[in-house]
Formats: structure tokens, C-alpha cells, sequence
């Protein structure tokens, strides 16, 4: 379409005349009057621009640049910063145009309504400063958050996720001359408790970030569908470190124009509530890059963003099963009586796993989790990572070779821990747990690298993570790795039980390992 046919009407707006056009031809409760197209649309348009005017002192735009430009071949700085007296190298600068940049959203805890963070994408600030942090990997990057107001501040990052794609940053108050952080209007998560494809999505963001004067740019459209993943990962070791939960299928297709810059941008409903997070993971990953996909804000999502406000490292949840999809005659073959196309079965369960201990047995065909449906491998660890460890879900089974009249069981499984592959690119500034004589713990299947392949079971304990080298802990020769199965003859199989379990005790305690070493760690 050429810029010289102005008469010529934009896609959008056919859409939006065809839509009001088709409201007039519903029948009327009052014959003879017929409804206004152009009214209607105004109205629309109205909501609208109310949703804008709302919420776009919630969005911020954030640049990431270099602290120290080095010059590569060819003489030009790949970073701009070699002169802040300079307004286009300063960030604090409307001027000043990063070479990566993002967007995010001012929000509240939910556990204080006047504290404030950033939400924004893993992606947008990877290699920023660290809440507390200091030495030279933290200087890699600097973040520089610009708010509505026009002011803004450098940021550190509080906690980040590369699982889920989320980070949460810092806000500095008295860096823009602010007494209160309240003042700042946070964005509203949204509690709605199902995405419908259809929903009108607006987005705000900061494409080619035209935002960094502090006004977000606007789009608008519609969910287009929900449950979407990035391109598939081979399954080699390095791909396997790259899995997030979103190649389970969590993303939001949104019929928005996401054009660079957008990611962690905010994509509202018509009640102005933040509905998904934009992300370009997905067309990084391979998809087209003029659809727009989104991270939805679901309770899942609430309950990860909720622990990188507190600065900790998110958990997944996990059953310790091995899983594979059946589909057309091998799900008739394998199970005659299952009315269903598709199939995810249980092949194997690790003995004392959370599976085997809620009574999942090999060839139970999982239907449900919490009553969402599962049709695939993928579905059931999106749903059960979701949920997190030490949660109870109630999964629902096919059993062929049941001894009772009715083939589908329900059973009851508290979770583990989903395994870390890598955990170089997690960042978490406060512990769940304070550290016991030295001696930090997590799940047994907590860290991949601690993980004993091979072997059939699940490891009811917990695992050595860190020895502080100057506590007694150190001193009574534990090592990461090891695995505590009890303490002073009482069994601790979660992170919980050992805190529950050492909290009070005065002098000598003995830690019993599942390699059959007893050790004494002394007061």
C-alpha cells in the first residue's frame, strides 16, 4: 500500500467498520431504530483510549548498554557511552538511543501494596548489575529504567528467571526525587481466571524505543490464541539448557504489532488489567516475527512473579515420571476401551518419586491435573511445573488394568522439585531458607549436576548445596552433593522437614546420608 492513497482504508480499520457495520444488523428491541456504525466505534475507541490514559504511567522503558565501550576492527564503538558529557551517550538523555532495548511495568507485591518493582522480560536485561552485587561481572551491562513522568534511574536486577523469561528490578525512589514509592501507579494484574482467544488486547511498549522519552507507544488487537510455544528444541545437552517453561506451551498469540523493542511490554484487557507480558522469545526461537506473542499473567505466572519480587529462585514442580504421547492406532492398540484420540501415558515412575508415593503406576493414562485437561507430554509438565513444589495436585487416571469395576482413579500428589539444568543465568538475591551451621540445602533433584542418572529412584532427602567454608558445617566434611536423609534418626525428605527438624537444636547433631555416612556436625 502506497503512503500516496490516503483514501485507500487501513486493514484495521475494515475490520473495525465491518464489526460496527455488523452490530447494525442485529435485530433491535425497539423497531425502526437502528444502531450508529460510527457511534458504536467511538465508543470502542473511547474505551480505548481510557485503558491508555490509565496505564501508561505503569509502563517504563529500559535500555541496556555497555558501561565500557571497547572498539572493535574498524574503528566504531559498538556502544555509544565513550562521552557522557554528550546528550545522545547519556542515558539519563532523551537523546540517547541504547543499542538493546526493552520495555517493562511498575507493579505491587501482593504482599505489600505500597512497595513497587519492574516486571520485564529475562531477555531485555541479561548481563545487568545485581542487587548487592559488586566486581567486575557486574559491570558487564547497566539498565537505565525511564518512567512516564520523565525521570528516571539506573536499575539492578532483584531476582531473574530464565525459565519463565521474567526478571524483576529495583526501584530507586530517590534517584528521581520521590519520597514515597507509592506515589508511582503500579499496573493491575489481572485475576481473571481463564484467556479467552477473541479478548481485545492493547499493547504498550517501547518499539525501536521511541518510548525512551517516556511515553509508551500503543497498539491494539486481539488474542489470538492461547497455549502457544517457540520453535522446538533439539535435544542436545546445550539445547536442553535453553528449555524454558514455555516450550511447554504457555505463550499468548496476540494479533498485535510487537515490533522491536516491545518485549516486556504490557498487553491489557478492556478493564485496563495486565493480561500477558510481550516477549519476542518466541520469534527469536524461529516463529514469524511480525506475530506478536505474550506471557500470560495466570496464577502461575503471579506465583513466579511474586518470588522474584522477594528476590528468590523460582521452583518448579515435579511428578518423576517418564511420560510419552500416543496418538491414533497406537492409543486404539495400546488401550482399546480409552474413548480418546490422544493419549499421554506414564511409562515408567521413579521409586519414591511424588508420583509413586500419590499411587501412580507405568501405564496409567493421565487425563487431568487439577481438572485442566492433558493431552500431551507437554501439557502435563507445563500444568505440573507450573504449580511448584510441595503443592498438592489432584491428578486424574486411566487405569486398564484396574482391580476395580471403573477404570479412572483420582489420585492425590504432592510435588517435588523440577531439576535446574543450568543455573548460570538464574539470579537470586535472598534465600527461601536460612542456611543451618553453614550448610545451605535444596530438594535432592534441586540441581540437575547432583542428580545420580541411571539409577531408578528418587531420592527421598535432601541435598547439600553450599558449605560455608568458615562454619562448623565445613568441618564435619560435608560436600555439595551429599545427600541428608535424616538428622538425629528423624527423616527429612524436603527442604521444609530439615528446617522444621534443626531449627532449635542445641549441640552435637548427627546428619545420616543415603551413602550410609553418618556425620556429626558440632555447635
Amino acid at each position: 500500500m502506497s503512503f500516496s492513497q490516503p483514501s485507500v482504508l487501513l486493514p484495521r480499520t475494515v475490520i473495525i467498520l465491518s464489526m460496527m457495520t455488523a452490530l447494525c444488523v442485529v435485530p433491535s428491541s425497539s423497531p425502526g431504530q437502528d444502531i450508529d456504525p460510527v457511534a458504536a466505534a467511538i465508543t470502542i475507541e473511547s474505551a480505548f483510549v481510557k485503558v491508555i490514559a490509565d496505564s501508561e504511567a505503569s509502563v517504563v522503558a529500559i535500555a541496556r548498554y555497555k558501561a565500557k565501550p571497547a572498539e572493535p576492527a574498524g574503528g566504531r564503538f559498538e556502544f555509544r557511552l565513550n562521552d557522557p558529557n554528550r546528550d545522545d551517550q547519556n542515558p539519563a538523555s532523551p537523546d540517547f538511543v541504547p543499542n538493546d532495548f526493552g520495555a517493562g511495568v511498575l507493579f505491587a507485591p501482593s504482599w505489600n501494596a505500597r512497595e513497587r518493582f519492574v516486571l520485564t522480560n529475562y531477555h531485555v536485561v541479561r548481563g545487568g548489575p545485581v542487587v548487592g552485587a559488586t566486581g567486575e561481572k557486574n559491570d558487564d551491562f547497566k539498565l537505565y529504567v525511564r518512567y512516564a513522568n520523565r525521570r528516571g534511574h539506573e536499575a539492578r536486577i532483584v531476582a531473574a528467571d530464565p525459565r519463565s523469561d521474567l526478571a524483576v528490578l529495583q526501584v530507586d525512589a530517590a534517584a528521581m526525587n520521590i519520597d514515597n514509592k507509592s506515589e508511582l501507579r503500579p499496573i493491575v494484574l489481572s485475576q481473571q481466571p481463564e484467556i479467552r482467544k477473541g479478548q481485545f488486547a492493547l499493547a504498550l511498549g517501547n518499539p525501536y524505543a521511541i518510548a525512551r522519552d517516556g511515553s509508551p507507544s500503543a497498539s491494539w488487537g486481539m488474542i489470538a490464541n492461547v497455549t502457544r510455544r517457540p520453535a522446538p528444541l533439539g535435544n542436545a545437552p546445550e539445547e536442553e539448557s535453553r528449555q524454558t517453561i514455555h516450550h511447554f506451551g504457555t505463550l499468548l498469540q496476540v494479533d498485535n504489532r510487537l515490533s522491536i523493542g516491545s518485549s516486556g511490554g504490557a498487553v491489557l484487557n478492556l478493564k485496563g488489567e495486565l493480561i500477558g507480558l510481550a516477549t519476542s522469545l518466541a520469534a527469536i526461537d524461529g516463529y514469524e516475527r511480525s506475530v506478536g506473542y505474550a506471557i500470560p499473567i495466570d496464577a502461575g505466572m503471579r506465583r513466579i512473579i511474586d518470588d522474584l519480587a522477594h528476590g528468590y529462585e523460582v521452583e518448579y514442580g515435579f511428578l518423576g515420571v517418564q511420560l510419552k504421547d500416543f496418538d491414533g492406532e497406537d492409543v486404539r492398540r495400546q488401550f482399546p476401551e480409552l474413548r480418546s484420540p490422544v493419549a499421554t501415558v506414564a511409562l515408567g515412575v521413579l521409586a519414591d518419586s511424588p508420583a509413586a508415593l500419590g499411587g501412580m503406576q507405568p501405564r496409567d493414562v493421565i487425563l487431568s491435573v487439577n481438572g485442566i485437561p492433558v493431552q500431551n507430554r507437554s501439557d502435563l509438565m507445563r500444568v505440573v511445573g507450573m504449580l511448584g513444589p510441595e503443592v498438592t495436585a489432584n491428578v486424574r487416571v486411566y487405569r486398564e488394568r484396574s482391580s476395580r469395576p471403573q477404570r479412572e482413579h483420582q489420585l492425590s500428589i504432592r510435588l517435588g522439585k523440577w531439576p535446574v539444568v543450568d543455573e548460570s543465568g538464574i539470579i537470586s538475591t535472598a534465600s527461601r531458607r536460612e542456611k543451618w551451621r553453614g550448610i545451605s540445602i535444596d530438594y535432592s533433584t534441586g540441581r540437575q549436576r547432583h542428580m545420580v542418572w541411571g539409577q531408578s529412584r528418587y531420592y527421598r532427602a535432601v541435598v547439600v548445596t553450599k558449605v560455608e567454608s568458615s562454619e562448623v558445617g565445613a568441618k564435619a566434611e560435608l560436600a555439595p552433593g551429599d545427600l541428608i536423609a535424616r538428622v538425629n534418626g528423624a527423616p527429612v525428605t524436603t527442604p521444609n522437614e530439615f528446617d522444621k527438624v534443626v531449627r532449635g537444636m542445641e549441640g552435637d547433631v548427627q546428619l545420616e546420608l543415603t551413602d550410609g555416612r553418618k556425620i556429626v556436625v558440632r555447635k
